[in-house]
């Protein structure tokens, strides 16, 4: 089973690097195995520890994520050529502001792990202003979300475990390790969450992205799983067969947020299929929700211009990407292919320029 594992890991680290957080993923797995395997044997009155073998299986997880980690970047002959412009915040010269930006483009992808909405295809460029100092609110927001949303995790955690731990019965280390087992399912959707994120976090290394909704497809479900898990929750503290007026309406009220919440990705899903359906839709669905992205008016003056639409309208986008950042290049150039191709030669030429 782990060297399947290890292989299957390998496989998928040769399309995407967020693949070796599935090892670390294991070894929790595996972790948590052992554990229940422990409480298993102390309820039994047996002598409880964790095997040789469960220690050995995890450290070959960890160490083997590490080593193919490693292997990838060797590989690759160091990290990969990246463009500053691609992910602003990590090649600012400034180390505050490339912290602060950093941890904003991290809240940016918890945001939309919570609330998938807008979405664009394209966040780089000057899609995100570069935060300069803590008395911007995103630095303010960023910062809170992120270490606030840690240090709940570990109160909650820490209250649950003293809770389960209190209220039942045996030798504390029972009663420890009965809670850690109660909560499992709490701690896998959190780690789901946050390993797939780290690497295309800039911790280690700096990425090509500065925003991206692909790396979020896994964390997505740890969201669903701690969603589900909360539901559960209010679906079950109603009781089996509720007759309590009041229980009756918080079930309903559960039902009702559910089925919402559902319909609204159903709705949410269907739109961005629709904008996918071509590259000219769906640049306009991408100007129209990052109008600063200087890269996307050019993408789509450049469509527009290959398919013949409106000239004025090919124009207005190239010069909106040109007057958003007038070092980009490709802007001019489209810019002035179209004026050339209008019959401007000067204007062209200047536009080159």
């Amino acid at each position: 089973g782990i060297a399947c594992a290890v292989l299957l890991a390998a496989a998928a680290l040769l399309c995407k690097e967020t693949a070796v957080a599935a090892l670390p993923l294991c070894a929790a797995l595996e972790g948590f195995t052992a554990l229940r395997a422990c409480a298993s044997e102390m309820e039994q009155g047996r002598q409880h520890s964790v095997s040789i073998r469960s220690y050995a299986q995890m450290i070959v997880l960890i160490v083997s994520a590490l080593m193919l980690l490693t292997i990838r970047i060797l590989w690759q002959r160091g990290p990969p050529f990246l463009h500053p412009e691609s992910n602003p915040g990590a090649f600012t010269g400034s180390r505050p502001v490339r912290i602060l930006t950093l941890h904003y483009y991290l809240y940016r992808h918890l945001v939309l792990l919570v609330w998938p909405a807008p979405l664009c295809c394209d966040w780089s460029h000057s899609s995100i202003p570069l935060v300069e100092s803590l008395r911007d609110g995103r630095a303010q927001r960023a910062l809170l979300a992120i270490y606030g949303s840690v240090a709940s995790v570990i109160l909650l955690s820490c209250i649950g475990v003293a809770r389960c731990a209190l209220r039942d019965r045996g030798v504390p280390v029972q009663r420890l390790l009965a809670a850690a087992l109660e909560f499992r399912t709490v701690l896998l959707s959190v780690l789901l969450i946050i390993l797939p994120l780290l690497p295309s976090s800039n911790i280690a290394f700096a990425v090509g992205f500065a925003v991206a909704e692909r790396v979020l497809y896994i964390p997505s479900l740890g969201v669903c799983a701690l969603a589900g898990l909360c539901f559960s929750r209010l679906w079950g503290n109603a009781g089996a067969c509720p007759t309590d007026p009041r229980k009756l309406l918080r079930r309903a009220c559960a039902a009702a947020l559910a089925a919402m919440l559902i319909a609204w990705g159903v709705r949410q899903c269907i739109q961005h299929s629709v904008h996918w359906h071509s590259a000219e839709a769906l640049y306009r669905h991408a100007v129209s929700v990052n109008p600063r992205n200087e890269k996307l008016h050019d993408l789509l003056a450049t469509r527009l211009y290959n398919s013949g639409g409106d000239p004025q309208l090919v124009q207005w986008h190239a010069e909106e990407a040109t007057r958003i950042n007038p070092a980009y290049w490709h802007a001019h150039a489209t810019l002035g292919q179209l004026l050339a191709a209008r019959g401007r030669a000067q204007e062209a030429a200047d536009a080159y320029k």
